[in-house]
């Protein structure tokens, strides 16, 4: 008698079904662990998935990065996002993330579908590299061919070396620089005209949470105004957090013109824009009318003095979407019916019949109930016209409730 007789087989699931199901934990490093043990054909699903995101902290992971791709063609394709996070030193270390340079060298031919690239409390060597060095350094860059996005978050650069990285990636498309520290307030190199022949530019985000922080917004916008890639840069999303960067802003949204289709806009400091200097300064150099092709507007609370000027100044007959970021309690509970009123007649002008939706995201203690029924008398307009929505978030940003009217 055959042994393997009284054995009950079962039948296997498609491929496409369990790819399917693997995708649901793309970001659930545990379960796609145990996915990769059940058995061969889950294992070579759940791996893609599994290394799609890769984390690395010092000279050491990066040559053992190296040494697995070397080893692993096919992880080569896998990796789609890489995280490089500095800051973890010890007291031997240089103070300095200066093998971050070593990046450029050691991967771009091993990384064959890397879409994105994140830099975190990263510091990398700041009394200069030579000039030849950091030539060199961007020809690395370009290696990346698949790379679209590109991300610094809480990093401290000297300009040209920040110039550097972003003038090596060939495709870019996207371009996120959060709490930047600049070691100096002039970028290195800003007036160079070699800009990248390929660089174009979708969407940039500037963000800027910390007060002490000396980013130069004028002198990013300045350099970007310059650029080539103006001619496609189709999304913006920018914190201005001190009244001397709204002149270089409303300058570089002037230069976008109807190129512009999605604009988030934010007054972050209210103890500047909370003056009448800081309205008149705004009503003074921002001005929307030139970017007629508008699609997606965002702006910060409802009850700043500018806000209704930026609304009136829209142009765009394509404009579909409105959002109000209100941040604190107390700027809604604050919030007089006149202020609503004004707003809702301002929403019921003729540049505005396209709407299709209109957000007031908030975060603090109000009751959500009381909150909608309110916002559902005070905007009447837009609750008739049925485009009024409402989203609760959590104190870290993330979303906790949607109300749909």
């Amino acid at each position: 008698m055959d042994p393997d007789s009284d054995i009950i087989s079962t039948p296997s699931l498609p491929l496409e079904i369990v790819e399917y199901l693997a995708g649901f934990f793309w970001e659930d490093q545990a379960t796609l662990k145990v996915y990769t043990l059940i058995c061969r054909s889950w294992n070579q699903v759940a791996k893609p998935y599994l290394y799609r995101s890769i984390t690395i902290y010092d000279e050491f992971r990066l040559h053992e990065l190296e040494n697995l791709l070397e080893s692993n063609e096919s992880m080569q394709h896998w990796i789609r996002e890489l995280r490089i996070e500095g800051g973890l030193r010890s007291a031997r270390d240089s103070p300095f993330d200066s093998w971050v340079f070593l990046l450029a060298m050691k991967l771009p031919n091993l990384l064959k579908r890397l879409h994105t690239l994140e830099f975190v409390s990263v510091q990398p060597y700041p009394s200069g590299l030579a000039t030849q060095q950091l030539e060199d350094f961007v020809s690395q860059m370009t290696g990346f061919l698949t790379l679209k996005c590109l991300s610094f978050i809480d990093c401290s650069f000297q300009g040209g070396v920040l110039l550097s990285f972003i003038h090596g990636p060939q495709h870019l498309e996207e371009l996120h620089l959060h709490d930047i520290q600049m070691m100096s307030r002039t970028l290195v190199g800003q007036d160079s005209d070699h800009p990248p022949p390929s660089m174009r530019l979708r969407k940039l985000k500037i963000h800027s949470t910390q007060s002490d922080y000396a980013q130069p917004l004028p002198e990013f916008l300045k350099w970007f105004t310059s650029k080539e890639c103006m001619s496609t840069l189709q999304s913006v999303d920018i914190d201005v957090r001190y009244i001397s960067g709204l002149k270089d802003t409303g300058a570089f949204l002037k230069t976008l013109g109807p190129t512009l289709r999605h604009l988030n806009l934010r007054f972050t400091d209210s103890q500047h824009w909370g003056h009448d200097r800081g309205s008149r300064e705004i009503i003074e150099h921002i001005d929307l009318g030139h970017n007629t092709e508008l699609q997606s507007l965002k702006l910060h609370n409802p009850r700043h003095p500018a806000v209704l000027h930026l609304l009136s100044q829209v142009a765009s007959p394509h404009l579909e979407k409105i959002v109000f970021d209100v941040t604190f309690t107390h700027v809604i509970r604050g919030l007089k019916t006149s202020d609503f009123e004004v707003l809702d007649q301002c929403l019921a002008q003729d540049n505005f019949q396209l709407l299709k939706e209109v957000w007031f995201m908030y975060s603090g203690m109000m009751n959500k109930d009381n909150t909608t029924q309110k916002m559902q008398t005070l905007m009447k307009g837009a609750y008739d016209r049925g485009i009024l929505r409402l989203m609760k978030m959590s104190l870290t940003g993330s979303q906790c409730g949607v109300m749909t009217f």
